[in-house]
């Protein structure tokens, strides 16, 4: 499960969590506060599970779109970064090299996002790691 502990709740800060039950036609993710003490704690909106997964690709195809672009800010990182940022960089320059993708690699998904920051009404902000990329995404479509 790549999205475990990364999809958090802009509203109070806690994690989402995966819900798959079977009187619901589809897996969502919903806001552990609200989840164990009710909506009055927090009004999130649950995430459904297949738009987690195209805004990732969204951002994830942006980000190799504008691989130039980032490579300015990777080539700082490698001059001033510490051992683990220049690995991440390195990281990422190699994963971005091999392209936009269709739908979830669970692999790709575990190596360079950070977070996915839900914020409500469809908005998410999908944080790639070392700082590539942050992408708000008002609404999947």
């Amino acid at each position: 499960r790549p999205f475990c502990t990364r999809v958090v709740c802009a509203k109070c800060g806690c994690a989402y969590g995966r819900k798959d039950r079977p009187d619901c036609s589809y897996v969502f993710w919903q806001c552990s506060t609200r989840c164990m003490k009710g909506i009055k704690n927090c009004h999130n909106d649950n995430l459904k599970e297949d738009d987690l997964h195209k805004a990732f690709i969204t951002a994830w195809n942006k980000a190799v779109r504008q691989k130039e672009k980032l490579s300015k800010r990777w080539d700082e990182t490698d001059r001033t970064g510490t051992e683990l940022q220049k690995f991440r960089v390195n990281q990422m320059r190699e994963l971005v090299a091999e392209g936009e993708i269709k739908e979830i690699i669970p692999e790709l998904v575990m190596a360079v996002l950070d977070c996915v920051v839900v914020k409500g009404g469809g908005a998410m902000e999908v944080r790639l790691t070392e700082r590539s990329m942050r992408l708000n995404i008002e609404k999947v479509v």
